[in-house]
Formats: structure tokens, C-alpha cells, sequence
């Protein structure tokens, strides 16, 4: 029996490496809003997704877009994500994500002051 073994350049280069091809921007946000990040990468394998808050790994976030709704002071920080598959991995660009008190109430009570004068 002769065993013959072709290796394919071809074949050796359908595995490339993980590029990201839309890094999230920096926000800044009201606390409320919903916060949306995107990070989009091409690789063969797919590549696969996680997303890091001041350098701390976010549970559950390992889809291309990062979403949190009704956002908080405490979702403030440094975001990032990882585009990784089998072969490579890489990092997106680090963005900053500002929120704000929501000011909507308090504006509703700012307005034109009338002056009170006493009668005397």
C-alpha cells in the first residue's frame, strides 16, 4: 500500500488570520440611554467575541455588539473587545464610555423665574 500526502498551499491559507473590521467608539452617554459598541471581525474559523470593561471580563458579552440597556454610572469606563477563533486572536481599539446624570427631570423645572415682590 503507498500512502501519498499532498499539502496545499491553497488549503494551508483558507485559515487566515482574525481582523477587526469596525472598532467601537467612545461615548458619552445619560444614565438611561442604551449603550451600543460595536466590534465586527472577518477570520476563517468565524471569529468568536468577548468584550472587557476596565480590563475586567463582561459575562454573557460575547456577541459582535455590545448592548446595555438603562445604563448607570457604574457602566462607565474603559471598553474593549477580543475577535478570536481557533488560530489567532486580536484586540479592538480601547474606548472611553461617559455617563452623565439624566437631566431631563431637573430641566423640567427650569424656566423663566418671576420676581415676588411683598406687599408693603
Amino acid at each position: 500500500v503507498r500512502l501519498r500526502v499532498y499539502s496545499s498551499p491553497a488549503a494551508a491559507g483558507s485559515f487566515c488570520r482574525v481582523n477587526i473590521l469596525v472598532h467601537p467608539v467612545s461615548l458619552s452617554l445619560k444614565e438611561g440611554d442604551t449603550l451600543v459598541l460595536p466590534c465586527s471581525a472577518a477570520g476563517n474559523p468565524p471569529p468568536q467575541y468577548q468584550w472587557f470593561r476596565n480590563d475586567q471580563l463582561l459575562p454573557n458579552a460575547n456577541k459582535p455588539n455590545l448592548e446595555v440597556i438603562g445604563v448607570t454610572t457604574a457602566d462607565r469606563g474603559k471598553y474593549y473587545c477580543r475577535a478570536f477563533n481557533l488560530y489567532h486572536d486580536v484586540w479592538s481599539r480601547v474606548v472611553s464610555v461617559e455617563i452623565g446624570p439624566n437631566t431631563s427631570f431637573n430641566d423640567a423645572f427650569i424656566g423663566e423665574t418671576e420676581e415676588v415682590s411683598s406687599p408693603g
